[in-house]
């Protein structure tokens, strides 16, 4: 990969899951971030390595130097005699890298039931509606029509907490329908895929299987490469059930080939912390 190409990666994935330098050189470090760097000069100074990020300055230098600084007084990363050319993320740092980018869940436990969120919230209230559909979207809700919206996980905890806080007590109303059930002429599973674009999802899935599925090994930067591909890709996906997913979902063999290039350290891992 160009370095033009790889700096777009990573400020794609920076666009709303890795939104400061200090996250993706906390990014960079879990994954190993000897991989990038050379270590330090006599004179204490990080210098970048290889092709990847030679051209872009303000990251190969002076911001990962700088973040790195500032990672360290915060306690999010920690040197030693041992580590001292390759800083160590700590626990705390875990727990910021947790909150910041996006994580595989390899179980998906699902209750068999699509939940169907419907609001009428007056235009007065235009400011609530937005709010509504905001949050409603952060939690992994798809919208089925205007004031419609679909999800497979339960959303009443978080969104009778939502309600309460926003006053908006008797403008939802939470329903769902069983696995067995259509809704209008479709079937749950064309349902999601419609509203969930799951066929955009899958070919961009496929278009990372094919880049990557011929390498045995992983090369230094390579496995940069695959680790923002992956990701840029996984925060758009809503990471449904298993069972509403196609079954030849191109997203399975993507995740092997991320925990290949990863060497089986992935932000699944994250999960524990």
């Amino acid at each position: 990969m160009k370095n033009k190409e790889l700096q777009k990666e990573i400020l794609t994935i920076s666009e709303g899951v890795v939104s400061t330098a200090m996250d993706i050189t906390l990014l960079l470090t879990f994954y190993g971030l000897e991989a990038i760097m050379k270590p330090p000069t006599p004179k204490g100074a990080w210098q970048a390595r290889g092709a990847a990020f030679e051209d872009w300055e303000q990251i190969n230098y002076d911001t990962i130097k700088n973040a790195l600084y500032r990672l360290k007084n915060k306690g999010l990363v920690q040197y030693t005699r041992e580590t001292i050319t390759h800083p160590q993320i700590t626990k705390q740092g875990l727990r910021r890298l947790k909150s910041t980018i996006p994580i595989y869940d390899k179980k998906r436990v699902w209750d068999g039931k699509i939940y169907l969120v419907t609001y009428d919230i007056p235009k007065e209230q235009k400011n609530s509606r937005e709010r509504l559909c905001y949050y409603l979207k952060k939690i992994g809700c798809g919208r089925l029509q205007n004031s419609v919206w679909i999800t497979p996980f339960n959303p009443q905890g978080v969104l009778e907490d939502f309600i309460e806080r926003n006053d908006l007590k008797g403008a939802v109303i939470i329903s769902s329908v069983g696995d067995k059930e259509n809704v209008g002429e479709e079937t749950l599973k064309e349902l999601v895929s419609r509203v969930y674009c799951l066929d955009d999802l899958h070919w961009q899935y496929l278009q990372f299987n094919k880049k990557y599925f011929r390498y045995k090994k992983f090369k230094a930067e390579v496995r940069q490469q695959v680790i923002f591909d992956f990701l840029s890709t996984l925060k758009d996906d809503p990471q449904l059930p298993f069972k509403l997913l196609p079954s030849d979902w191109a997203g399975t063999e993507a995740y092997k080939i991320f925990k290949k290039a990863t060497k089986g350290r992935s932000a699944s891992d994250l999960k524990k912390v």
